[in-house]
């Protein structure tokens, strides 16, 4: 920034000079560069969850759960956060409970920003593709009913099978 810098007054009447100099630093709070964008990755895989920041002098950014815990690196769960305000929060072997939001907070002297970026999960596996034959089963027996004549009786059941 241009306006960063060493400045320097002087004062002078003609008989007497005086001066003094401070030092200016021009601060900008931290933004969020460009759209997040969530992310949805297969159960056990893994994740990432990236976010670029831009902040005068350069922000300190933590990632948090949603219900606020800040989260720290394990043996699953890495952040890394480059020199130019990249940061990124890598989830390894992906369970369901991992499907949430993540919020990446940045913060310098003047103030500070987060960014929201959900995480979700697929868990299922689509069987049809193996062609597999699963027998009818009930769910639950049908249960001795008393009606009237001329009442209409309706059973709902459910059954499980393939196909």
């Amino acid at each position: 920034m241009i306006d960063i810098g060493v400045y320097k007054v002087v004062a002078d009447n003609g008989k007497e000079t005086i001066e003094t100099q401070a030092n200016i630093d021009v601060c900008v709070k931290p933004k969020v560069e460009g759209k997040l964008t969530d992310v949805t990755c297969i159960l056990n895989e893994t994740a990432k969850l990236s976010v670029k920041f831009s902040a005068v002098p350069t922000a300190s950014i933590t990632w948090h759960k949603a219900d606020g815990t800040e989260i720290t690196s394990d043996d699953r769960i890495q952040i890394f956060t480059d020199d130019h305000g990249q940061s990124t929060l890598t989830v390894n072997k992906t369970v369901s409970q991992d499907a949430q939001a993540y919020i990446a907070r940045a913060v310098n002297k003047v103030g500070s920003v987060d960014a929201k970026i959900n995480l979700n999960i697929k868990g299922t596996i689509n069987i049809s593709r193996w062609n597999l034959k699963v027998k009818p089963a009930l769910k639950h027996d049908i249960e001795p009913q008393t009606i009237n004549v001329g009442d209409e009786l309706v059973y709902r059941l459910l059954v499980g099978g393939r196909p």
